[in-house]
């Protein structure tokens, strides 16, 4: 069974490790004149106070995590002691009425503690949005398989080693994905292309402590410590008495175009530094709205020793996290996205035992629906069986909080608050069309809308529809958009911020058949809309 060692930096002793960085190191490492030097300083420094003040604890690798309990509180742990002192005093005497009494402490306890697992739960759910680890560490506690990496098999020279540490097996599997890269000789050089000589100059660049004081403390505790194995928490920590070294330290790697030899092993460099195209992992996707079997055409690369390979075709291919088919109905990726919804929507169902109205709505809002919503402006389904495939996510989740089961599917999402999947969609192709138009998006990169302005009727920007023949055509972002656009007062399109727009929009929208019925389409005759009046507050809202 092997060992490993594990800091708890949320006991560490900060105190001490501050006192310890004094003002006669600073100085003496300020006053190294290489950047090497000065970090290697810094860094033997930071070990040593972490070995010191940092308690550690040793884990079984093979042995199985331990149950997570609920945290209780002072009033539960008294009760429990009484609990079981009733338990002695009944396995003294056997008497009926100490076992009345121990049954009706043990039931006392079970309702407190019963009560704290809900109260846990919700407090995970509610901060599931900005801590998705607390999530995913308490589902694989409670979920009876163990995920990981097996121990793996090394040959090395003729010999076979096993790598059963994480330690062992991140070291195998870097030094494997190492050797595919290409070696780069040292006369090798990046071209860089100066496109205007006549550009203004950068100034001289300098960093000052403030701003590295401001980094540190903006750093997440909760993540990994890097390729240099110092922790997060005690850069944190440490950041009033490390900021002016820091700081020196940058300010002497800018002025010698020198990195530490240590930060450069988690940099890789692209195809200019000699990482081809592999001819194995390029491949050709043919687009066409014909069913007929398309004509064999042949595509080639040319290898770096001069001969040409077949690049083979496929029918579908994955890029972006988008899975882009043929005819591009994407009903490929629209069933892995619902696989993964359903398969995220199972582990809540069988790990949180308090699935009530609001631990529901924060759950689902965070853990699923992005997995249904990822770049819904390119592939939003158009064919019903496609709608109805993403909505049945929703529909069937819906059933798991106490008390909706009876309800019809319209009826359970106003009593949870939540829109259907289908004007989600459709709120968010309105949200995309409003950055696009007020600039935020890169322009060089941005989609171009062509704005109607042979009409006087309407908002201020309204679009101009072009005209297309085939269902799927009319169904690509730049079209289905228009009208839904065009029938917007200036009202909700001039708000100053993507979240007052938002606000606006949702406003204007609340009384829409569809945000409760996927069936129903959405209105967009005026008359149907809900009045809408302008809070002054939304005026200034910043996204």
């Amino acid at each position: 069974m092997t060992r490993r060692t594990v800091y708890l930096y949320d006991r560490g002793d900060y105190e001490q490790m501050r006192m310890e960085i004094t003002e006669e190191w600073k100085v003496n490492v300020m006053s190294l004149g290489r950047t090497e030097e000065k970090w290697k300083q810094l860094k033997e420094k930071l070990k040593e106070i972490e070995s010191l003040y940092v308690p550690v604890k040793h884990i079984n690798e093979n042995k199985l995590p331990k149950k997570y309990d609920a945290p209780i509180d002072q009033h539960t742990k008294e009760e429990v002691k009484k609990k079981n002192r009733c338990w002695q005093r009944y396995i003294e005497t056997r008497d009926p009425e100490k076992y009345q009494a121990y049954t009706r402490q043990r039931n006392k306890v079970r309702k407190l503690t019963r009560k704290a697992q809900k109260d846990c739960e919700r407090e995970i759910a509610r901060e599931s949005k900005a801590n998705p680890k607390k999530f995913w560490r308490y589902v694989k506690n409670k979920l009876k398989t163990s995920t990981g990496i097996a121990d793996l098999k090394i040959n090395t020279d003729g010999e076979t080693e096993f790598a059963r540490t994480d330690h062992d097996k991140a070291k195998a599997l870097s030094e494997f994905f190492a050797e595919v890269f290409t070696r780069e000789p040292e006369d090798h050089s990046a071209t860089i292309l100066v496109h205007n000589n006549n550009a203004p100059m950068i100034p001289e660049l300098v960093i000052n402590a403030e701003e590295v004081r401001k980094q540190l403390y903006n750093l997440k505790i909760d993540k990994s410590p890097g390729p240099d194995s110092i922790h997060p928490r005690i850069l944190k920590e440490l950041r009033d008495e490390l900021c002016d070294v820091l700081a020196d330290l940058y300010n002497t790697s800018l002025r010698e175009g020198r990195l530490p030899q240590e930060w450069k092993t988690a940099n890789r460099w692209s195809e200019e530094n000699l990482l081809p195209f592999h001819p194995d992992k390029c491949k050709h996707l043919k687009i066409s709205s014909s069913r007929r079997v398309p004509r064999d055409t042949k595509y080639h690369l040319l290898k770096q020793n001069g001969t040409m390979t077949d690049i083979g075709e496929v029918d579908c291919e994955k890029d972006l996290g988008i899975v882009t088919d043929r005819h591009l109905t994407f009903e490929k990726h629209i069933q892995a996205k619902v696989n993964t919804a359903n398969k995220i929507m199972g582990m809540i169902r069988r790990t949180f035992t308090a699935l009530d109205n609001p631990t529901f709505r924060c759950l689902f809002k965070t853990m699923v629906r992005p997995h249904l919503e990822y770049a819904q402006s390119v592939w939003s389904p158009y064919r019903k069986k496609d709608v109805i495939t993403i909505e049945n996510v929703l529909r069937r989740a819906s059933k798991l909080v106490p008390g909706l089961k009876d309800l019809t599917y319209p009826e359970r999402l106003q009593v949870l608050g939540l829109p259907t999947m289908a004007y989600r969609r459709i709120r968010g192709d309105m949200i995309e069309v409003f950055k696009i138009l007020n600039g935020h998006y890169d322009s060089e990169v941005n989609l171009h809308l062509e704005k109607n302005t042979g009409s006087t009727r309407g908002n201020s920007h309204k679009l101009f529809k072009e005209r297309c023949r085939t269902k799927g055509r009319q169904m690509f972002f730049r079209l289905r958009i228009v009208d839904v656009w065009n029938s917007l007062p200036d009202d909700v399109i001039g708000a100053g911020s993507v979240l007052s727009f938002e606000k606006r929009l949702d406003k204007y929208w609340q009384n829409q058949g569809i945000k409760f019925n996927f069936d129903e389409k959405l209105v967009t005759t005026p008359g149907h809309y809900a009045s809408l009046s302008i809070d002054e507050n939304d005026l200034d809202i910043e996204a």
